[in-house]
């Protein structure tokens, strides 16, 4: 359905409903309750207008960034790899967002990571994924985290490999936190979308592998018979979807905007490797990001709620859904659909 007729079909049914005295999205003071979609999905077109058009459903921009105020991007930008091989959020749809947040006029845009392979090359021109070179040209600050202490501040948790964990200060004390993963698959969750790819705000992202926290002779040990192929890294995965819960938990109340970048269906991706993309030119954008990943997730022909055919660790948004923190049922969710 094209946008115009969108708007013309809503415009319609909302005065049937004055006309016949419904009172339903009403308030009691005569002011009409905008219903907004669960989430939007838009394909086609140009990467800031499907970025644009999709955060219009839910009023603008300007609903979710005052003037003034302090916008943190959290993009996939982990891995030193090239758009073309999938690993990271490509630059366009990051470009698009920071021309979208500027119309509202903050105080000032960061675009953070705690990188991995891609560590001392994000911020710099050195940076293969292209979203350096992109805030450069928009003039906003680039943040790689690193592992230095200084950078986290600790929070409780409560999740099976950790109690309490550090999380990104400038994360941590941002207005507007819009998350930005790209849409892939990956060799242990099954799928890397929006909660996962907060994992990247994490001081040791790679403890919820594990089944529990260890310390430095356990995690040696582990990582040695891993090497020698004694051991199968497999074993500690089967805790994440419990990890990935309790970090949903944490983030509920956090994120402003999960925008899935859905440039590509990226297939059979992992870290040392490029992944299969299969071009889609979409975005799926939405506040739940239960929601959100599960809508993704049927795009990749899979059932959200059923048995996953690549995942080592289980269904984590199965786990979510159960844990009422988000509605995976799809066909329950109200979806606006729009192409360009």
């Amino acid at each position: 359905m094209k946008r115009r007729q969108f708007i013309k079909i809503g415009g319609f049914l909302l005065s049937a409903s004055l006309i016949s005295g419904d009172s339903r999205g009403i308030y009691a003071n005569g002011y009409i309750e905008k219903k907004y979609p669960d989430i939007v999905y838009v394909d086609g077109g140009f990467p800031f207008d499907r970025v644009e058009n999709a955060i219009n459903e839910f009023g603008g921009i300007r609903r979710f960034i005052r003037p003034n105020s302090t916008v943190v991007i959290k993009p996939n930008a982990a891995f030193a790899q090239s758009p073309e091989m999938g690993g990271n959020t490509t630059p366009e749809i990051i470009e698009a967002v920071i021309k979208l947040c500027k119309k509202a006029n903050p105080k000032s845009i960061t675009i953070i990571e705690h990188c991995l392979s891609n560590h001392g090359k994000f911020g710099t021109s050195d940076d293969l994924s292209g979203i350096s070179q992109v805030a450069q040209k928009e003039g906003v600050s680039v943040f790689d985290a690193g592992n230095d202490p200084i950078h986290y501040k600790a929070m409780q948790l409560n999740a099976p490999s950790s109690k309490f964990h550090g999380f990104i200060r400038k994360f941590l004390e941002a207005d507007v936190i819009i998350n930005i993963p790209r849409a892939k698959t990956h060799p242990w969750a099954g799928y890397t979308l929006s909660i996962k790819n907060l994992m990247g705000t994490m001081q040791t992202p790679k403890i919820f592998h594990s089944q529990r926290q260890m310390n430095w002779l356990q995690s040696h040990l582990t990582k040695t018979l891993r090497r020698t192929g004694i051991k199968r890294g497999k074993i500690g995965w089967k805790a994440l979807p419990a990890n990935l819960v309790a970090l949903a938990k944490f983030m509920e109340n956090r994120i402003t905007l999960n925008i899935v970048d859905m440039t590509d269906l990226v297939k059979d991706w992992s870290a040392d490797r490029s992944g299969k993309l299969e071009p889609l030119n979409a975005v799926i954008v939405g506040q739940n990001f239960v929601n959100v990943d599960a809508y993704a997730i049927s795009l990749f022909g899979e059932d959200p709620l059923g048995p996953w055919i690549h995942s080592a660790s289980g269904n984590y948004v199965r786990v979510m859904h159960d844990a009422g923190l988000g509605n995976g049922n799809i066909e329950s969710l109200n979806i606006s659909k729009i192409r360009l």
